[in-house]
């Protein structure tokens, strides 16, 4: 008996055909055993068939575009390198501690003087090679006797744990990490990079959680010290007497969410957040609540079990979570969790500065109300954000281009945008140089001003605008140097939207809300800060706490002195040269933010903002240079009104 398989259809598409695979199969067998065998071979001969037309069809690939069944071509299989390029090492790099290299090759001398007193031609040469880790392990050798010893070329870390101790180099990888926007399988590539045999996966996780809980632990003393700090200075003020130590703080939340998330989800596709409490005077953060809505062991037990439950109330052990997934992340609650966490270390919030987004101070007031009764919590806003409120009322409202005196533009967009500017600078320039009797008056001389009548201002002055034709606001102006705008010729409605954009800054409540001059910049510093150690592109489901807390001791200390003190506490400080490229970054990084805050450097700032609008300006309106680039221009369908 015997099979023979014709493969005409392969042979036709691998030439260049594209029909379907089919496939001749002849038997053969003797007449005696043709009907006992004849059920199971014509079986087997069909799952033959089966078999060979499915794998000839995966094979192939389509050679024209007239056929209309798709085929694809199988990926190969990854291969890995087991021999080194030629004149290669089979190891690459290593990272050794010269110190301990040193003393060393002291010691391999002489105990090979001491234990081979025949040999003569001393000559050394590297063995065996393994590693622990980043740290490394090397057998030294005489090849002319063959003695060899083995040694270890790193520090270990003393722990009190069970078992081998760790290396200090390991630890001090994991915390680098840590501290960057990189995970541990980038870090291993850029290793494996620099020809540096990487940790395995499960030695980077190990080490990535320990440092995890170590930087939490690290940061919770931190914190201890700086609130006995703020008390202790407060008690030789002679602010607060009494038992409490009142604060004043600036809150703001940050969350992870990102336009690709939310369209996939529904409600808030946030993973994580966290909330910060930044110490107006000192500006550091003295606490903080992170929420995190991720458990890798959570769903991967809910595959098989739905009834596991994660977050609060969790039913298996190693939950990372900290709220349920299925639940928002609101930002009022973790206000709440901060001031009880505050009022527990003897801190009271009696002043709390938001942005206005959310309703930040009415969480703190509800908490001490019903641990303090007759507490008070004092609510002010942060002025660069109410600035920003203004902004976006004026581009969002509908002027008309006789309202600029200037009909050539296509559009107001432009304009709109520098009288927002101009409206935020102004409102500024009146708070700081002016006192205000007369809200009312006040914004109805910014007003007149716009329109080219500065009588006012030079009754009142504001502090924005001198009054006279030589020196006024409208000179000086985004609008008069960009566009060449002089005077506004506002409608009554107009008049009317410009009366509420003035008084998002100038009245009464406004100027109640903003008296005690504190802001959330140091909290929005802070979220740009965390954007490094944790992306909002890039979930860290078991080390998402820690990688804050490592962003807050950076903050509180600056980034040569937070690496040099949290390696010191973790068991693994640095050395000498470690140390001073620290310290010389730290006095470069120092002299280049004392050169920007000069009044010289501000000033050059501005003008360089100034000539890069006029240029914009010149190329847009005056050159009729288009933007080519409209949201959504080429789509095949569009709604119309």
């Amino acid at each position: 008996m015997g099979f023979e398989v014709w493969g005409h259809a392969l042979a036709a598409n691998i030439c260049g055909g594209s029909q379907y695979i089919t496939g001749k199969i002849i038997f053969f067998s003797h007449p005696k055993y043709m009907q006992d065998t004849f059920m199971y071979t014509s079986l087997y001969c069909i799952l033959l068939l089966t078999v060979l037309h499915s794998f000839t069809r995966s094979l192939l690939v389509r050679r024209g575009t007239g056929s209309e069944y798709g085929t694809k071509l199988l990926r190969p299989e990854p291969t890995v390198p087991t021999e080194s390029p030629a004149g290669g090492s089979s190891f690459g790099n290593c990272i050794i501690n010269m110190d301990i290299l040193s003393n060393t090759f002291r010691d391999f001398y002489s105990a090979h003087r001491d234990s081979k007193g025949i040999c003569q031609d001393y000559y050394p040469t590297v063995g065996n090679v393994s590693t622990r880790g980043l740290g490394c392990y090397m057998t030294f050798l005489c090849a002319n006797c063959n003695m060899s010893k083995r040694y270890r070329l790193f520090r270990d870390v003393p722990e009190a744990r069970r078992g081998p101790k760790r290396a200090a180099v390991n630890k001090q990888f994991a915390f680098a990490v840590q501290d960057s926007s990189l995970g541990m399988h980038s870090a291993c590539q850029l290793l494996a990079t620099m020809d540096i045999r990487a940790p395995s996966a499960s030695c980077c996780q190990n080490l990535a959680s320990a440092v995890n809980n170590e930087m939490i632990e690290i940061n919770s003393d931190d914190f201890a010290f700086l609130r006995d700090q703020i008390m202790y200075d407060n008690s030789k003020r002679g602010l607060y007497p009494d038992e409490w130590g009142e604060v004043a703080i600036s809150v703001d939340s940050r969350y992870n969410a990102h336009h690709y998330g939310d369209m996939k989800k529904l409600g808030l596709s946030a993973t994580h957040a966290v909330t910060a409490a930044v110490d107006c005077l000192t500006g550091k953060i003295i606490e903080c609540v992170v929420e995190n809505k991720m458990c890798l062991s959570g769903s991967r037990q809910r595959q098989h079990n739905p009834g596991v439950v994660c977050g609060r109330n969790a039913n298996h052990t190693g939950c990372t979570a900290s709220i349920s997934p299925y639940d928002n992340i609101l930002e009022g609650e973790m206000n709440k969790k901060l001031c009880e966490k505050l009022l527990d270390h003897g801190l009271f919030p009696a002043v709390v500065t938001s942005d206005n987004d959310g309703q930040a101070a009415k969480p703190y007031q509800a908490v001490v109300t019903q641990r303090m009764p007759g507490g008070i919590v004092r609510a002010q806003s942060d002025p660069s954000h109410l600035g920003n409120s203004q902004v976006r009322a004026i581009t969002k409202y509908n002027f008309k281009k006789e309202t600029f005196r200037c009909t050539k533009f296509k559009t107001v967009d432009v304009l709109k945008k520098l009288l927002s500017r101009d409206i935020k600078y102004m409102s500024t320039m009146i708070l700081d140089k002016c006192v205000i009797r007369d809200s009312a008056a006040v914004v109805e001389a910014a007003i007149q001003c716009l329109g080219g009548d500065h009588t006012s201002c030079l009754k009142m002055k504001p502090g924005h605008c001198d009054g006279t034709e030589d020196s006024n606001w409208m000179l000086s102006s985004s609008l008069h140097k960009a566009a060449g705008v002089h005077a506004l010729e506002f409608t009554e409605s107009e008049k009317e939207k410009m009366r509420g954009v003035f008084n998002i800054r100038l009245h009464d409540r406004a100027r109640d809300s903003t008296a005690l001059g504190y802001h959330t910049q140091q909290n929005e510093a802070f979220h740009r800060m965390l954007s490094k150690n944790s992306p909002k592109n890039i979930t860290f489901a078991r080390n998402h706490h820690g990688r804050v807390c490592s962003t807050i001791f950076r903050f509180n200390h600056g980034h040569s002195q937070s690496i040099e003190k949290k390696l010191r506490a973790a068991g693994c400080p640095l050395y000498a040269g470690g140390l001073r490229t620290l310290h010389t970054q730290s006095i470069k990084i120092g002299k280049l933010k004392a050169y920007q805050k000069t009044d010289m450097c501000k000033r050059r700032r501005a003008a360089a903002r100034m000539r890069s609008n006029q240029h914009w300006y010149r190329s847009k309106f005056i050159q009729h240079a288009e933007h080519d680039y409209i949201k959504g221009q080429q789509d095949p369908f569009k709604l119309t009104n």
